[in-house]
């Protein structure tokens, strides 16, 4: 697979909970993971490679993902879990 296109709540914009919930009705907490999973694998070796260019490509994916902390992104505003129930 090459491009995957979330419709609805993107993984990337909140990090899954404690309790395994994720997604606007948080039933989306085991694909979500995966998705975390596969994104630290790719940031562990991106480290790992030690290359300027690596390590300035993860700089910049890592302004567009969740915080570990859960503060809140300004770069997510726009695609996190919030948006669909304020349509509703």
């Amino acid at each position: 697979m090459r491009c995957l296109h979330y419709i609805v709540d993107k993984p990337w914009s909140a990090r899954v909970s404690a309790d395994g919930t994720a997604g606007y009705l948080g039933r989306d907490g085991e694909t979500h993971t995966w998705w975390w999973n596969q994104y630290q694998a790719w940031v562990d070796e991106r480290e790992k490679s030690g290359s300027k260019e690596d390590k300035e490509t993860v700089e910049i994916v890592t302004k567009y993902v969740a915080k570990e902390s859960g503060e809140e992104n300004e770069h997510l505003a726009a695609v996190g879990g919030k948006v669909q129930s304020e349509l509703i």
